[in-house]
């Protein structure tokens, strides 16, 4: 019989196997020694080892945070801070599997910048301003359109003409 928690445990250690090959393959670590001494350790799940994220990039990127993400205790003189991903815990790797984003898994790991938020820098993070919209990962606000209503924190906007050809119908719908 198939518990809720064998499936989580068989689904969550499959990720975890599968994270971890993806990221031998895809960053193409030779050897774990390319992971400086101080992020050994940086992951929340106990025992998980980091991998660098931007160590196929140019040199000059390898220490920053890319736009649109949000990196808040990265120093780019201190590789000891530089961008990891860790593997995901049960709970987070469930909620990718589902589309949705888990927090980060480890104090140096990027995060996509929140919808309703913007981040122009690594380490700032704003709420959308009125009359703009910020989907996931915005760098800048964008502005809303005209006939369109953007409140602080929008996501997208909403177009306020399609709520007025409503009204005219109810309306003509009431004089009837």
């Amino acid at each position: 019989i198939f518990s809720t928690f064998n499936v989580m445990t068989f689904v969550s250690g499959l990720a975890r196997f599968l994270f971890l090959f993806a990221c031998k393959m895809v960053f193409a670590f030779p050897n774990d020694t390319l992971i400086p001494t101080g992020i050994s350790s940086a992951c929340h799940l106990e025992g998980a080892v980091p991998f660098l994220v931007w160590k196929t990039m140019s040199p000059e990127l390898q220490n920053s945070c890319l736009p649109g993400f949000f990196c808040p205790f990265i120093n780019a003189t201190d590789s000891n801070t530089w961008p990891a991903i860790c593997p995901p815990s049960a709970e987070c790797t469930q909620m990718r599997l589902k589309r949705n984003l888990c927090n980060a898994q480890g104090p140096f790991e990027p995060i996509l910048c929140l919808e309703g938020h913007y981040c122009p820098e690594a380490h700032v993070m704003k709420i959308c301003p009125e009359d703009h919209f910020c989907p996931v990962g915005s760098v800048r606000p964008l502005p809303c359109p005209s006939r369109a209503s953007c409140p602080p924190g929008s996501t997208k906007s909403t177009f306020l003409f399609s709520l007025f050809y409503v009204g005219v119908a109810d309306v003509i719908l009431l004089a009837m």
